[in-house]
């Protein structure tokens, strides 16, 4: 009687054993798990089981919220076809442009803190941001390899903050929504900063630092952050002396667009009388201008032909042309488009060093060019060309970018120049820019991808 006792509840026993089994399988429980799980935890894929048990344990509410989000489900599912690796996560943040999306960050920023071993994710996995994929394992090898380098990489990836900054300063490519990510995001910022540091400093190599560009071929411009009829308050921090840095005071600063050109932009002489709206600068050279987002009775909004005169008492004139359109309710202006003037004699003095003794040729001006890649950085090496064509051989010109990512030309003709500005190895053009180059003046050119 007890042995038949005895297998009745052996039995039982099995037969419970086998009922919570069944039970674990259906809820997706398993000691072992299944190859599906990468493709199903919390609504994401993960491309490993290590992964994925990771996010399910630490990170699901916020995997979960991503995957009801179209655009943040899109960028995470590229990123889990990529298992860590930081070239192919480098080239989903070119693909997918997300801006400022809170559940993109708040993801990324768990991950890192949370599951960084499990999912590959060296320093945070940061430096996919900051590198072209072509550069995204030597730029995190080089941040590994130097220690504490890797500090601030991981810092800034387990910030939401740093990541919404991040993110923030792949979704366009002008300076004013750059400018507009770090008021945004300025906690963020900043932790971005030290690994912008480490990157172009002793990772620059590793780091492609100023070679991005990963959005050439898919950029958009930004829509103006208030309606129609509102401003930019414009600021040039400081009008001052190329030769002595002297700040100038009562310096005229007027904004002008392609209503102001006979023509069109680049067709024909530019004429800013009346200018679309001017400033004059105060004794440290600061002027800030209210420019509108529409053109007087026309509605047009303010596109990216718009440019800067500037004209100081004892100096030739400048001319700034700055191709991509205001969308921000504030923009100071970047060093490399700072307005800076030089005397006549000054400019000739340029000349002479520039060509070998030589001297501005009647009838010609003189061009600079910033070239800045697809992270606002100033972009080394890039092959600038003009059209018509500038010889060298009694022009002086610089075809190339050099040092900070500018490129000169000097006695050019008057009248209208197309620069064209190709990254070496990309094959293509980040854009072309047409401008008319006055006599006796000189003209400065901000160059960035264009849609």
């Amino acid at each position: 009687m007890s042995q038949r006792v005895w297998g009745l509840g052996l039995f039982a026993a099995l037969i419970a054993l086998a009922s919570i089994a069944a039970c674990r399988q259906l809820v997706g429980i398993t000691d072992n798990p299944p190859e599906d799980l990468v493709t199903s935890i919390c609504g994401l894929p993960y491309g490993t089981n290590t992964c994925a048990s990771c996010v399910s344990t630490s990170c699901c509410t916020e995997s979960t919220t991503c995957a009801a989000d179209p655009g943040c489900a899109a960028y995470q599912s590229c990123l889990g076809q990529c298992s860590g690796d930081p070239g192919c996560r480098s080239r989903c943040i070119g693909d997918n442009p997300v801006g400022t999306s809170s559940d993109v960050s708040a993801l990324s920023a768990c991950l890192a803190s949370n599951c960084e071993t499990a999912c590959g994710l060296t320093c945070g996995s940061i430096g996919a941001s900051v590198a072209p994929p072509d550069a995204g394992a030597s730029c995190e090898t080089c941040l590994e390899s130097k220690g504490a380098s890797c500090d601030p990489a991981r810092a800034c990836g387990s910030s939401v903050d740093c990541q919404a900054y991040a993110q923030c300063l792949h979704a366009y490519t002008t300076p004013d929504w750059f400018q507009a990510c770090a008021t945004e995001h300025d906690a963020g910022a900043a932790l971005y900063a030290l690994l912008d540091n480490v990157a172009s400093a002793g990772c620059a190599a590793a780091c492609a630092y100023g070679l991005d560009w990963r959005c050439v071929g898919h950029v958009t411009w930004p829509t103006p952050a208030g309606p129609p009829g509102s401003a930019t308050t414009f600021v040039f921090d400081r009008v001052h002396d190329g030769n002595t840095s002297a700040a100038i005071a009562g310096a005229k600063v007027a904004f002008c667009t392609a209503s102001n050109v006979s023509g069109s932009l680049g067709v024909g002489a530019p004429q800013c009388d009346p200018p679309f709206v001017s400033g004059v600068t105060n004794d440290a050279g600061y002027v800030e201008i209210n420019v509108p987002t529409a053109e007087p009775n026309s509605g047009t909004l303010v596109g990216s032909d718009w440019w800067a005169l500037v004209s100081a008492p004892g100096y030739p004139p400048f001319y700034y042309y700055s191709f991509f359109p205001l969308s921000q309710s504030v923009w100071t202006a970047s060093p490399g488009l700072s307005p800076y003037v030089f005397t006549a004699s000054d400019l000739a003095a340029a000349y002479a060093a520039a060509l070998d003794g030589g001297a501005q040729t009647p009838g010609t001006g003189g061009v600079q060019a910033w070239v800045y890649d697809c992270q606002y950085h100033a972009a080394p090496g890039v092959q600038v060309t003009a059209s018509p064509a500038v010889l060298s051989s009694d022009a002086g010109t610089v075809a190339s970018g050099f040092g900070m990512g500018s490129a000169s030309f000097g006695n050019v003709p008057v009248g209208t120049l197309t620069l064209t500005a190709t990254p070496p190895g990309l094959g293509k053009a980040i854009g072309q820019f047409s401008f008319y180059v006055t006599e006796s003046a000189e003209t400065v050119v901000g160059l960035y991808p264009q849609p």
